[in-house]
C-alpha cells in the first residue's frame, strides 16, 4: 500500500489539487448548508509546511465537510480504509443506514442505495488521488500508513495530515444527525458529558518523528467541532474552534520518548477536552 500510494499521489499532484478545489470544497459547501457557522481562532489555522489537525468526530461526514470549507490549504485526511473501494464501501455504508435508522433501515438503504452507489462510485477511486491515506480504524496494524505519512512530512511537503477522533457512540445518540441535535437538546440534562480520547497511533507518528529533537517538530493543531440546536432558530448551530498550534518540542524530556509521549498524550487529550466542553 505504501509504495502505491506513494507512486499514486505523486504522480497526480496537480490533478490531485484540482479535484480538492474543485470538487470536494463545492461539495463540502453543499453537505453543511444547514448549519451556520461560528468561527473560533481562525488566525491559528497553519498556513504552510507539514502538519497535523487532531479534530473531534462527533458527527460523521459533517466534520470533514466543514474542515474542508474553512481551511485555506489541502487537507490529507487518514480515512476508512473500506471507503477506498467501492463494493466494500456500499456493505459499510448500507450496515450504518441499519443501524443510524433501525427498522426502517432496509427502507432507507432501497430508497438511498442508488445515491450511494453514484457517490461511491465517483469518490473512492480518487481518495487516494487528493491524498487521503487508507487506515484500519478498528485498531488493526497500521505500520504502513504511518510510513507513508513520515515520508510525505519528511520530504516536507506542503500539506496538513488530518486524524479524527472516532469515539463509541452512546445508544441515546442513534439516529439521523439534525434529529438526533434535537433530541439531545431537549433532553440534555440525561445526555452523560462526553469524554474526548485522542487515540495513541497519530500522536505517536509525531513523537517518533521528533527523534528525541533530531527530528521534525510538526506544528499539531487542535479543532473541536459541535452542533447545537437552538430552540429560536430553524438552523443549527456549528462552532468550530480551533487552538493555537502544539508542538512536541514543548513537552520533551531528552533520552525519554515514551515520557515525552505520555506528557503529550495527556495534555493534548486534557486541552481537546477543555475546548468541546467550553464550545
Amino acid at each position: 500500500m505504501l509504495e502505491e500510494y506513494v507512486e499514486s499521489y505523486n504522480g497526480n499532484a496537480v490533478e490531485g489539487k484540482r479535484l480538492y478545489n474543485n470538487v470536494a470544497r463545492p461539495l463540502s459547501t453543499l453537505f453543511s448548508v444547514y448549519t451556520v457557522k461560528y468561527f473560533k481562532g481562525e488566525e491559528n489555522i497553519v498556513q504552510k509546511g507539514p502538519s497535523a489537525v487532531f479534530g473531534t468526530h462527533e458527527r460523521g461526514a459533517l466534520d470533514v465537510a466543514d474542515l474542508i470549507k474553512k481551511y485555506p490549504r489541502q487537507l490529507l485526511f487518514t480515512a476508512n480504509k473500506e471507503f477506498f473501494d467501492r463494493e466494500t464501501a456500499l456493505k459499510t455504508f448500507e450496515s450504518t443506514i441499519k443501524r443510524q435508522f433501525g427498522k426502517l433501515g432496509n427502507l432507507a438503504n432501497m430508497l438511498l442505495k442508488p445515491l450511494a452507489y453514484a457517490f461511491f462510485s465517483y469518490i473512492s477511486p480518487r481518495l487516494v488521488r487528493v491524498g487521503s491515506i487508507p487506515v484500519d480504524i478498528r485498531g488493526g496494524p497500521n505500520d504502513e500508513a504511518k510510513e507513508a505519512i513520515k515520508r510525505y512530512i519528511n520530504q516536507n511537503r506542503d500539506g496538513a495530515f488530518v486524524f479524527l477522533q472516532y469515539r463509541k457512540k452512546q445508544k441515546h445518540e442513534r439516529g439521523f444527525y439534525p434529529l438526533r441535535a434535537l433530541k439531545n437538546y431537549l433532553n440534555k440534562d440525561l445526555v452523560p458529558p462526553k469524554k474526548i480520547i485522542i487515540r495513541r497511533g497519530g500522536l505517536k507518528l509525531f513523537v517518533d518523528l521528533f527523534d528525541d529533537g533530531k527530528g521534525t517538530d510538526t506544528p499539531i493543531t487542535l479543532v473541536t467541532m459541535k452542533t447545537k440546536f437552538h430552540i429560536i432558530s430553524p438552523m443549527l448551530r456549528t462552532i468550530i474552534n480551533i487552538a493555537p498550534p502544539e508542538y512536541i518540542s514543548r513537552y520533551h524530556v531528552k533520552g525519554n520518548p515514551d515520557m515525552t509521549f505520555q506528557n503529550c498524550h495527556q495534555s493534548l487529550e486534557k486541552k481537546l477536552q477543555e475546548m468541546w466542553d467550553n464550545c
